[in-house]
């Protein structure tokens, strides 16, 4: 069970990062960039939905991980003004 909570949770924070990541090559007109980590985003989020479609409590980590992923790349992002 931790195991898998740290897999949600890793996984959904690979999305918030990636996402975020995502939308700021998409504002950027990156097109390949965006489809390759749009693609990423895709992957992420299949690997988290297989972890907790049999069980609804690993939503707690997934929630935790996606919140935490995009904060930081925002905040990390703005520090270094990329």
């Amino acid at each position: 069970m931790i195991i898998t909570s740290v897999i949600v949770l890793l996984s959904t924070f690979a999305v918030g990062v990636l996402y975020s990541i995502y939308v700021k090559a998409l504002a950027a007109n990156k097109m390949l960039r965006a489809a390759i980590f749009g693609e990423l985003v895709v992957i992420c989020g299949a690997i988290t939905t297989v972890n907790y479609v049999n069980n609804i409590i690993y939503l707690i980590p997934a929630v935790i991980g996606g919140f935490l992923g995009t904060l930081l790349t925002n905040r990390i992002t703005k520090l270094l003004r990329i």
